[in-house]
């Protein structure tokens, strides 16, 4: 098996990791794009790793941006047109950070703020930590404690403090790389992307 590459847009920036699950829980390289700059990360991404070099491309498929998490999945399926062998899979990029921000200790879920009134939650409250949409309405305001939130404007539960864009990516890679060493990622599906996107820009 070669190397895993996984991109995710669902938070502010767009980013690629990768590493060779052979060699457990080592990273082998990271490169993100700043807003508006994505033929930038795509020469990047293309000067740090030889594409041959992939076995599998991991795209997340959201909840989170809109546009990011689309240009992921561009990207993703565009290397996969270009060699018949290469597997694209697909993984909820706030329900991966959120399961290895729990088992750290650090919280109990993650937000992704959604619109105003509504908003994506992943948490161990609800046991499975499969993402569901929370709105302004529904909330009761004790049900959930110990979250964070990913950067961006929107409604999120009270109390829920901010997770930068850096933790966020060191504990979505940490649960991925962990991730590959037992379990097999579903395959990717263009109508599970569209129904799992959020509707941030």
């Amino acid at each position: 098996m070669g190397i895993i590459l996984a991109l995710d847009g669902s938070s502010s920036a767009l980013s690629a990791s990768w590493w060779d699950p052979s060699q457990p829980l080592k990273l082998l390289g990271q490169a993100q794009s700043l807003p508006r700059k994505n033929e930038d990360f795509l020469k990047e991404l293309h000067n740090l790793l030889e594409p041959n070099e992939v076995s599998e491309v991991w795209v997340g498929v959201g909840p989170g941006s809109f546009t990011g998490i689309r240009l992921a999945m561009a990207l993703g399926l565009g290397l996969a047109s270009s060699r018949s062998t290469l597997q694209v899979k697909g993984f909820s990029g706030l329900e991966v950070a959120a399961r290895s921000l729990f088992k750290q200790g650090v919280a109990q879920g993650l937000v992704a703020p959604s619109t105003k009134d509504h908003c994506f939650v992943s948490c161990e409250a609800r046991g499975d930590f499969e993402p569901f949409n929370l709105s302004r309405e529904d909330y009761s305001g004790g049900e959930f404690s110990n979250l964070l939130v990913l950067e961006g404007k929107g409604f999120c539960p009270e109390g829920a403090a901010e997770l930068s864009f850096q933790d966020y990516q060191r504990a979505l890679c940490q649960e991925l790389m962990a991730l590959s060493q037992w379990r097999t990622v579903e395959p990717l599906y263009l109508r599970q992307a569209s129904t799992n996107s959020g509707s941030k820009k």
